[in-house]
């Protein structure tokens, strides 16, 4: 997986203060009616704050933006998506990396992770990142989940 611009290589160009956003806490931020909606942007304006390295895969981003467009509205997913553009890293998943997820995915039965949580499973071990979720499956991979 690389970013656009921050690095080629899982660990590479090594930053503190990193997380990992998955779906779920995308979702919470967007979603007034979402029951994690406060905590969410309570959390992520804290992480501004921090000036913390955020970070997502692209599959997050596919997931993510599907979900807002589908269930809310592309004005909602238009309105939300500008702000964070600059703001988070996205790691385009490629095909050896995908290949990984999917064999994580597969160590598990396809049972607690979906196959984008695997995308972020990797790339957070690789990054020693922790994870803005709302998704506990993400602890007993041994990540912290904020």
């Amino acid at each position: 997986m690389s970013p656009g611009t921050t690095t080629d290589t899982y660990g590479q160009n090594p930053m503190n203060n990193r997380v990992l956003v998955d779906t779920s806490a995308f979702y919470a931020l967007v979603s007034e009616t979402d029951e994690f909606h406060q905590k969410a942007t309570i959390l992520y304006s804290n992480l501004i704050d921090q000036r913390a390295q955020l970070y997502t895969t692209s599959y997050v981003l596919v997931e993510w933006t599907t979900h807002i467009h589908r269930r809310l509205a592309f004005t909602v997913l238009d309105k939300f998506t500008n702000p964070i553009r600059d703001v988070v890293t996205i790691f385009w998943v490629d095909g050896l990396n995908h290949w990984s997820a999917w064999d994580l995915l597969k160590s598990h039965d396809g049972r607690d992770l979906s196959f984008v949580d695997c995308t972020l499973v990797l790339l957070a071990k690789s990054l020693n990142a922790k994870l803005f979720a709302f998704d506990q499956d993400f602890v007993t991979e041994g990540l912290e989940v904020l």
